[in-house]
Order: C-alpha cells, then sequence, then structure tokens
C-alpha cells in the first residue's frame, strides 16, 4: 500500500517540489512503475493525506483506479493560506516536539513579546530540554522555513474535485494541537473534505491528537481504523455500505 510517510518529531524534509502537482507526480510515476496490476490503497497522513489525494487523481487520469484513499487527520486544501500569522507558525513548528507535555507557550504570549520570537522560542526548547544544550539556531530556522513552504504548496493547490472514488478520513478525536485560523465555514467533522468529495466521504475517529494520534498509546486505535475499511475494500464489501 503506498504511503506518504509521516515525520517524527523534527527534521521536516524542505519538499524538493514547489506544488503539489509535482510532489504527487513523482510518487505516481514510482507507483505505476513498480506497481503495474492489481489492487491498490494509497494513503498519507496530515498534509500526505493531501499529496495522496493528488496521486490518486493522477494515477485515475491514466485509467489506474485505488482502491481507496486514506487521510489520516489531513486538512482539506482551500482553508489553510500562505499568510497564516508567525506565531500561529511557530506553534505549528514546535507542536511535535510537545507531544508528552502541554505546549508551553500560547500564540496571545508568542505575539506579545518585545524580543524576537525565534530567539526567545529557541532558548525556550533548549531550557525545556527539546532541543540539546548545543543544539544550533539554524535547526529552528530550518523547521521554520520548511513548515512556512509546506503551507504555502497547500495554498497554491487547486484538488480536481470531480474525479470520484473513495475516501476514508482517519480524524484524531481530540482535534489539533495548537490553535488553527480557520474561517467560519470550515466543516470541523470533515477537516474540510466533506465539501470537497461530497456525502460518500467516510470519516472514522482515532484516538489522540493530529500530532499524537500515531504515538504508540493511539497507534492500535488508528490501525484499527484503517484495517476496517481496508479489510471491507479487499473483501470486495465496498466503503461506506
Amino acid at each position: 500500500m503506498p504511503w506518504v510517510k509521516p515525520r517524527q518529531n523534527w527534521h521536516r524534509p524542505i519538499p524538493r517540489s514547489n506544488s503539489e502537482y509535482e510532489m504527487a507526480a513523482e510518487y505516481a510515476a514510482q507507483i505505476a512503475e513498480h506497481h503495474r496490476g492489481g489492487s491498490f490503497f494509497i494513503g498519507g497522513w496530515s498534509m500526505g493525506g493531501v499529496v495522496a489525494f493528488e496521486i490518486a487523481s493522477q494515477l485515475r487520469a491514466v485509467g489506474r483506479e485505488s482502491e481507496c484513499v486514506l487521510l489520516l487527520d489531513s486538512i482539506a486544501p482551500g482553508y489553510r493560506h500562505d499568510m497564516v500569522p508567525e506565531s500561529e507558525l511557530m506553534l505549528g513548528v514546535c507542536a511535535p516536539l510537545f507531544t508528552d507535555s502541554p505546549m508551553p507557550f500560547t500564540k496571545g504570549e508568542l505575539e506579545s513579546l518585545t524580543v524576537d520570537m525565534h530567539d526567545w522560542v529557541f532558548s525556550e526548547l533548549v531550557r525545556l530540554g527539546k532541543l540539546p544544550p548545543d543544539a544550533d539556531r539554524a535547526v529552528l530556522e530550518r523547521e521554520f522555513r520548511a513548515y512556512q513552504n509546506e503551507l504555502s504548496i497547500l495554498a497554491a493547490y487547486r484538488p480536481d474535485t470531480s474525479q470520484g472514488g473513495r475516501f476514508v478520513l482517519v480524524r484524531a478525536s481530540d482535534g489539533f494541537d495548537v490553535p488553527l485560523d480557520l474561517p467560519p465555514s470550515f466543516d470541523r467533522d470533515s477537516n474540510g473534505w466533506r465539501p470537497l468529495i461530497g456525502p460518500d466521504l467516510i470519516v472514522e475517529p482515532a484516538r489522540g491528537t493530529h500530532n499524537t494520534m500515531l504515538k504508540p498509546e493511539n497507534a492500535y486505535s488508528t490501525a484499527m481504523a484503517l484495517r476496517h475499511w481496508v479489510v471491507r475494500s479487499s473483501d470486495g464489501n465496498g466503503l461506506g455500505a
């Protein structure tokens, strides 16, 4: 089952491509080359789910139909924009480091700082043991730029919503780890996907937040949600029946 893998903690890769279409084309080409026949599933976590959506669209255009696209707590494109406040970006960057403890600072606290935000956050991460004492500040800057780049790519993506197919959203039951600036029209029950995919979208809950649903204590719940639909599809029972 081709899977767009999630990151663990930091070391967020800076995308080699400048668009969702280009990133998906790389995966689609590999799937077409190495998986020449039979059924297959495509899935991804977070932004990886949006890439998986586009992979399925590109493969369908050349006659390759996936059994199902599995979206692990991915936010639908069109709701996040490339003008996200710096404070919200910083919280998003730091969130993977605080899956075992509460975030020690808020968006409001970051916005009220009278010193450089990046310097202050870096010092706090070192003080709290989230980064080693000899860490280079460039590590934080790299993560920040990569996250900013991800959101810019998502903001520019316009998916083909007429493609049809089978889609399952495995949604983190405890929501997002940090507050997100989302419009009132955002459908939180489907992470914004239902207006794009329609009523056939299946939404399955899984334990944890966006960043903790794949941690060991929650992985079983997520795996069971995935297995339920993979088995049903493989048995020919269809999705949403």
